[in-house]
């Protein structure tokens, strides 16, 4: 069995001059090695375009050119200008697992990415990357990087850390902040910051001596973000946290964060960092959504193979433990708009790339308007007698896949067993 480092040893390991390559491993990875990485496609995308193959129905709006095709089980939207899309489904189809006709039922920006995310509407319910990351978050030192995308945290915001728009993370680590802000701070001497740092430390013992209370809870937070603080320090100069908005350079920072084992799930943004609504075509759809898509496929053959090249910190390819989760807040309507594009639509298609799920699969199906069909959750076959996949599904069979049981968090959905590996 490999040696698993906790922590605080994996940091002093980063830290050293030189370090031991870990072998790789052939074996699958257990649950507990798991990671996760995040990509969004902010501001609603398209089913029918990749996803759903409804060609031929009058009452579906599809591209003159598009065709049919099949990769192992999985059938997809082909089309010319899309060989990206098709070569990666074709070189990955083993691996890829498709939820078709998920429900989110808000159909607006705000709304969509919070329900998508969390499966509520309000409230301060953390969303699922940041549950995912929180159960093993004393074995990493960020244990939820966000370089791109929205992200929920609630009360468990410790456990979050984004990587910033402009390098923030990357200066605070360093430094380079309190000398670069607009207003530069006066940084006290070493001697000052010690007494200060005792004085905090005192105040968080005290308050958290008051169990269940909102000051302990802080003073909790406190001591937490303080150690990683430290640790992250303790890698100035080893690990470059520097990440520019290109979707290729996230994956530079995505890669180093989960082979480090800096993270354990990684959230990115395409095709930009901070670009929240480029998805959202209520017009020219199918320009708009066909370059898109094949950006988004392009990128994820990258990203693949930077997984497949990379070691992970328990043994064995990053490929090889990390899942990568594609989704979108919302579908778009299934008949174009005067203005050649299609609006807001509550159903649509979730992807799943890597080891937690069986992969060679589509799960869910939308009928000949676009609305989801029925599914058995314990098969993942279609079944009149089934249920509606729902982002509350959805977000429980990413609960289990972390290992994480749905009910002792709040979810009252059921996991879509049928597709969990």
């Amino acid at each position: 069995m490999p040696i698993l480092l906790n922590r605080r040893q994996l940091l002093a390991a980063m830290a050293a001059s030189a370090a031991l390559a870990v072998p790789r491993r052939a074996q699958a990875a257990s649950i507990a090695d798991r990671r996760f990485l995040f990509v969004y496609t902010m501001g609603g995308w398209d089913p029918t375009r990749v996803f759903a193959p409804l060609l031929g129905l009058p009452s579906v709006s599809t591209e003159p050119d598009a065709a049919v095709q099949t990769a192992g089980n999985i059938e997809f939207v082909a089309h010319p200008n899309r060989p990206a899309v098709s070569s990666f489904i074709q070189q990955y189809h083993s691996q890829i697992t498709i939820l078709n006709g998920v429900y989110s039922p808000s159909i607006s920006h705000s709304g969509g990415l919070r329900t998508t995310w969390t499966g509520t509407a309000g409230g301060t319910t953390a969303d699922w990357p940041t549950r995912m990351a929180a159960v093993q978050a004393e074995q990493f030192a960020v244990p939820y990087l966000v370089i791109g995308g929205p992200y929920f945290a609630g009360t468990d915001g410790v456990f979050v850390c984004r990587a910033g728009s402009a390098n923030q993370l990357a200066s605070l680590v360093s430094g380079d902040a309190l000398t670069t802000a607009d207003i530069p701070a006066n940084i006290p001497r070493p001697a000052a910051l010690s007494r200060i740092d005792q004085w905090l430390s005192a105040e968080a013992a005290i308050r958290g001596k008051d169990k269940n209370t909102a000051r302990a809870h802080a003073a909790t937070e406190w001591s937490i973000a303080r150690q990683r603080a430290a640790d992250l320090r303790a890698l100035d100069g080893t690990m470059d946290f520097g990440c520019g908005p290109e979707f290729s350079e996230q994956i530079e920072l995505a890669t180093r964060a989960l082979s480090s084992g800096l993270s354990r799930v990684v959230s990115m943004n395409h095709p930009k960092q901070n670009v929240l609504t480029d998805w959202d075509s209520h017009a020219g759809n199918d320009e708009r959504q066909s370059s898109l898509y094949e950006s988004l496929f392009r990128d994820l053959a990258t990203l693949m193979q930077r997984l497949e090249s990379e070691d992970s910190p328990s043994g064995g390819t990053l490929a090889s433990v990390t899942t990568i989760i594609v989704m979108s807040e919302m579908g778009r309507t299934p008949t174009l708009n005067a203005s050649g594009g299609k609006d807001h639509w509550p159903y649509t298609s979730v992807m799943y790339i890597g080891p937690a799920a069986l992969g060679g699969r589509v799960v869910g199906a939308f009928d000949d308007t676009l609305y989801g069909e029925r599914v058995d959750l314990s098969s993942g076959d279609m079944s009149d007698s089934g249920e509606l996949l729902s982002v509350e599904t959805m977000g429980a069979t990413l609960l289990r896949m972390a290992d994480i049981d749905p009910r002792s968090v709040g979810v009252a959905a059921d996991a879509l067993e049928g597709v969990l590996a």
